[in-house]
């Protein structure tokens, strides 16, 4: 894109689906209605209107607190047209928790369905006014590709959330390295993700993918169980389906799963995909699977298993332009096979900040650190056992709970399962699983046998001393397994 040319991300949409001809069809499909490209665009003017009387001025920051549907689309592309930087957090956490969304984008305004506690000259939007005609429509902002276009929360799975920062060119830089090659999206596709908007893997299926490629995305306000996802499935014709693991897993465990089968292509990420889910997922689904490792500091994919491509255990290798290595704990770079941590660079790749205003993105030689585990073959390709804060000591050896959770998994009457150190008193620190069974089983029995296979075939500090059977394992809100309580809950049930 030349200097002359607006990047400003609204502009490149719009003249994306002006260019192609899509004005006239299908852009999203509520839980209540259909809405065109035009009539998305129309409102995003609707917004941005109303967000340039009030006050909201180029280069301030709209924090959206709302649920998946049309009102956010229209108000991120409003806010995004008229210059403005919008931020979506979670509608669904803690009033605390938003509370410190605020405190770390800073907004000139808030669009949100929730009550907050008031901020001193924060005015907050209500729905009805961004949806209805209003003032005169602003200019669209002049940017360039590297500026700040939007920003997402990360989950703070492991600690305090940060502010990560996309550019404008960024989305253009996800779909040429990842949605055109791999999910090939066209005029007849419909495509539902079951994460939500405020995630990066829901935004940009979402959103960017679908209105670069002219196809269509089913958003539904609240999150899906397995059952109303089979039910949208079944009753939209949705033809590509993205989830994370523990919904498959969950999907499998359904009323009727086979339904899967009737997708062009199911989509996986938001953490390692377990081996066992992935067989079970590949007998419904054959090759029609896409397994991806992404981050909210990235914005997109840049590990990628390709349709019709596996390799037990591995994720895939790097998506350029992205590139990966695995590195030792100074820095120094490790040689194909040995583990270490897991790194990235590319073009869209931003740390993060701790609050709005900070530097945002650091230079081309900036290499991020995932926060991951990694091993890299021969080959290129990319296994990752876990998170490095996710280790646990076991009389002094480190033991990754992704390997003995994998290795419980195979048993088909476990759907879930999670390991931690627990430690009582003077006692030693032992490994607790924590399993989620599978439908109605003879949980005594399961655990006698789950304990037998693991004396049997794992080293003994891998070996869970105790299995505590619940009815779901904590999740965040982007469906990760969230480590922290995880090991809060394993001592509260010791």
């Amino acid at each position: 894109m030349n200097e002359d040319t607006n990047a400003n991300l609204y502009a490149v949409l719009a003249g994306e689906v002006r260019r192609m001809g899509f004005l006239d069809r299908l852009a999203h499909v509520t839980d209540t209605d259909r809405f065109t490209y035009v009539a998305t665009y129309e409102g995003a003017r609707r917004a941005s209107a109303v967000f340039a009387a009030h006050g909201v001025r180029s280069g301030d920051t709209v924090l959206l607190i709302l649920p998946d549907g049309i009102d956010l689309v229209w108000t991120f592309l409003g806010a995004i047209r008229m210059g403005a930087v919008p931020i979506i957090a979670n509608y669904e956490q803690h009033v605390d928790e938003l509370d410190h969304a605020a405190e770390i984008s800073r907004p000139t305004a808030i669009v949100s369905i929730r009550e907050l506690p008031p901020r001193d000259g924060v005015p907050v939007f209500p729905l009805e006014e961004l949806r209805t005609a209003g003032p005169p429509v602003p200019p669209v902002a002049w940017r360039t590709a590297a500026e700040p276009a939007y920003g997402q929360l990360t989950s703070g799975t492991t600690g305090e959330p940060k502010l990560c920062l996309h550019a404008h060119g960024d989305p253009l830089a996800y779909h040429a390295a990842f949605a055109e090659p791999f999910l090939r999206l066209g005029e007849t596709d419909l495509a539902y993700c079951v994460s939500r908007m405020y995630f990066s893997f829901g935004l940009a299926n979402s959103l960017f993918y679908p209105h670069l490629s002219g196809s269509a995305s089913l958003l539904t306000r609240d999150r899906p169980g397995p059952e109303e996802a089979i039910t949208s499935l079944v009753e939209h014709g949705v033809g590509v389906f993205y989830a994370q693991p523990s919904f498959y897993a969950r999907l499998l465990a359904a009323s009727r799963p086979e339904v899967l089968a009737r997708t062009r292509l199911a989509v996986v990420s938001g953490e390692p995909l377990p081996g066992p889910l992935e067989a079970a997922v590949r007998e419904i689904v054959g090759d029609d699977l896409l397994n991806l490792l992404g981050a909210t500091e990235v914005g997109c994919p840049f590990v990628v298993m390709p349709e019709g491509e596996s390799r037990p255990g591995m994720i895939g290798r790097a998506l350029p332009p992205f590139r990966i290595r695995v590195v030792a704990e100074d820095g120094t770079r490790l040689p194909p096979g040995e583990e270490g941590r897991l790194e990235v660079r590319g073009p869209t790749v931003t740390p993060g900040m701790t609050r709005f205003g900070q530097p945002w993105r650091h230079g081309d030689g900036f290499w991020w650190r995932s926060g991951d585990i990694g091993v890299i073959d021969a080959d290129g390709y990319c296994f990752v056992p876990g998170r490095a804060d996710d280790i646990e000591v076991i009389g002094g050896v480190n033991v990754h709970p992704k390997e003995v959770e994998d290795f419980l998994s195979k048993d088909p009457r476990v759907l879930e399962a999670a390991v931690c150190a627990v430690r009582s008193g003077t006692a030693p620190t032992r490994l607790r699983a924590l399993v989620v069974p599978a439908g109605e089983v003879d949980r005594a029995r399961l655990a006698v046998d789950l304990s037998s296979a693991a004396a049997e075939h794992l080293t003994w500090y891998k070996r869970p001393e105790d299995i505590v059977f619940v009815a779901e394992l904590p999740r965040t809100a982007t469906g990760k397994l969230n480590r922290r309580r995880l090991r809060q809950d394993a001592v509260a049930v010791a």
